[in-house]
C-alpha cells in the first residue's frame, strides 16, 4: 500500500518554474511508493492553514516553494500534536535554507530524488513570540521587510536585483529599534538598527546530525515596555517554546 504524501504549492514561487518536469518528479514519487496529493497556495498565510488542517492525514508533508513557504508550512505543523517528515523543493530567488541544507534549488526531480533517496534527520524550528515560528531566521529592524514588501511582478520580471531596488527605496525610512537582549545570564540594552537570530550553517547539520543553538539567547519584552520586541531562539527553556524538531 502506498505511502500518502501531501505536496503544497506555493504557484508564485520561482517564476512558475515548478510546473517544469513536475510530471516527471510526480511520477517518481509514485514509483517510490507515494500517492500525492497537491494543494495550491492563493495568498500568504494558505500554506500554514492547509498544513494545519490536512497535515496530520499524511505520511510526509511535501512544499514548493521558497523559505516563505516553508516557514509558513513549518509553521502549521507545529500546530499538530503528531508531526509528518517533511519534504522541501526549494522554487524562488533565494533559497537559503536550500543553500545551507545543500539541497537541489529550482530543480523539481532533482528534489524529488533527495526526499525518496536521502535520509531524514531532525530539523529544528525556531519559536517566534507565542505562536509563531521560523524556519531559519528571525529579524527586526533595516531591511526586515524587503522581501514582504518586493511585488511579485518584479520578482518574476527582475530576480534578485527586486529586492536589492526595494531595499534602496526603504533607506530613508531606516529607525532604531528599542530592545533588550538576554544572553547566557547577561544582558544587552539599546537602540538597536537591526536585529536576528538564525540557524548557523554547520556541516553536522547537512550530514544528517542534529543542529542546535548553541547558546539560549532570546530577545524579549521588557518588563517596563522599552524594548519593543520578542524573538526566540531552539533551545529556550520556556515551555511554551519547544522548539519541536521535525524530521527533514
Amino acid at each position: 500500500m502506498k505511502k500518502k504524501l501531501m505536496m503544497i504549492i506555493n504557484p508564485a514561487a520561482g517564476r512558475g518554474a515548478y510546473k517544469i518536469n513536475l510530471p516527471d518528479a510526480l511520477q517518481l514519487l509514485d514509483q517510490g511508493g507515494y500517492r500525492s496529493t497537491l494543494f495550491f497556495t492563493a495568498g500568504p498565510g494558505d500554506a500554514t492553514e492547509l498544513a494545519a488542517a490536512h497535515g496530520a492525514e499524511y505520511d510526509t508533508v511535501v512544499c514548493i516553494g521558497g523559505d516563505g513557504t516553508l516557514s509558513e508550512v513549518l509553521a502549521g505543523l507545529m500546530r499538530l500534536e503528531t508531526r509528518p517528515a517533511i519534504g522541501y523543493i526549494p522554487m524562488g530567488t533565494t533559497n537559503d535554507v536550500a543553500t545551507t541544507l545543500d539541497l537541489p534549488k529550482n530543480d523539481t526531480v532533482g528534489a524529488v530524488r533527495r526526499i525518496l533517496q536521502g535520509t531524514p534527520h531532525p530539523f529544528d524550528v525556531g519559536g517566534f513570540g507565542d505562536s509563531q515560528y521560523f524556519a531559519y531566521i528571525a529579524a527586526f529592524g533595516m531591511f526586515t521587510e524587503v522581501s514582504y514588501a518586493t511585488p511579485q511582478n518584479q520578482k518574476k520580471a527582475l530576480g534578485h536585483l527586486a529586492y536589492v531596488l526595494q531595499g534602496m527605496a526603504q533607506l530613508p525610512k531606516i529607525e532604531a529599534v528599542n530592545a533588550r537582549v538576554e544572553y547566557d545570564g547577561g544582558a544587552v540594552e539599546g537602540r538597536f538598527l537591526y536585529g536576528s537570530m538564525s540557524k548557523p550553517r554547520r556541516r553536522a547539520e547537512r550530514a544528517g546530525a542534529r543542529a542546535r543553538a548553541a547558546d539560549d539567547r532570546r530577545l524579549r519584552r521588557d518588563p517596563d515596555e522599552r524594548a519593543d520586541a520578542e524573538l526566540r531562539l531552539p533551545g529556550s527553556a520556556d515551555p511554551a517554546h519547544d522548539e519541536g524538531d521535525l524530521p527533514l
